[in-house]
């Protein structure tokens, strides 16, 4: 239940970055509570940093006249692993990838 709250977190998070700092906070602070569980924190943890370090190097203009291309993929990344943890999630299952996790 809590692992589903946190990745409606991080999706309204998309919106309001505030909230996903808040989903990524209470991510670190529950885990160890059991493995499955685990894995959908460490999911949401990854899935926050590797996005706000991209967002990061378009804020520095690495990516130059492709910005909007790398926002849109980002995008479309971060929304891909939300739905999908949340799916598996409900399933009561590992998120995708995650035996590389436990």
């Amino acid at each position: 239940m809590k692992a589903k709250i946190l990745y409606g977190f991080m999706a309204v998070g998309l919106v309001v970055p505030v909230v996903a700092l808040a989903g990524v906070v209470a991510a670190y602070w529950s885990q160890r509570e059991n493995s499955i569980l685990d894995a959908h924190f460490l999911y949401i943890i990854r899935t926050f940093w590797i996005g706000a370090g991209l967002f990061g190097l378009v804020a520095l203009d690495a990516f130059g006249d492709a910005r909007f291309y790398v926002v849109m993929g980002a995008m479309i990344w971060i929304v891909t692993r939300i739905v999908t943890g949340f799916v598996t999630a409900c399933l009561g299952r590992y998120p995708s990838g995650a035996a590389a996790f436990a």
